[in-house]
């Protein structure tokens, strides 16, 4: 049994009904990806469909629709979502629960923005320990114990 070719609009080899029913398949798997997490990124930000409509200057319908996988946003309103859910744009495309990758930077999201610094300090010095020896490796353990370590509070004395 042979399976109908279609041909490639792009110029290239024509593509099987299987083939071309798997991309369609992947595509709305996509979609459907993409409308929870902004569905998610939204409720974090405590905003209705509404606000969000009016904000970005779209129908409440095609919030509606994005959030459900039905529509494919532009690059341009990503953009907007990104911008007024106050993300990077690559955290609209992060999909926590997809891999070790994604829910890293999904945590690495939610951290407070003062507490941001210390993690970017932490991150330096895992990078330097790739190609330490032995010295540089204790200053960097003393490093991560003060960056880590709680304030002490003072004990009052009666």
């Amino acid at each position: 049994m042979t399976t109908k070719r279609i041909p490639d609009p792009t110029g290239g080899s024509s593509i099987n009904k299987p083939e071309l029913r798997a991309c369609y398949r992947r595509r709305d798997m996509f979609l459907k990806s993409l409308g929870d997490r902004l569905r998610l990124l939204r409720e974090a930000q405590n905003m209705k469909q509404p606000k969000v409509a009016e904000l970005l200057d779209v129908s409440v319908s095609h919030i509606f629709n994005t959030e459900a996988g039905k529509n494919k946003p532009s690059l341009s309103l990503l953009e907007d979502f990104a911008r007024l859910y106050r993300v990077d744009e690559c955290d609209i495309l992060t999909f926590p629960g997809e891999g070790i990758k994604h829910d890293l930077r999904e945590e690495i999201r939610k951290i407070p923005t003062a507490q941001g610094a210390k993690l970017a300090g932490l991150l330096q010095i895992l990078q330097d320990l790739a190609t330490a020896d032995d010295a540089t490796m204790v200053a960097a353990v003393e490093q991560v114990a003060m960056l880590t370590a709680k304030p002490t509070r003072q004990r009052r004395h009666r």
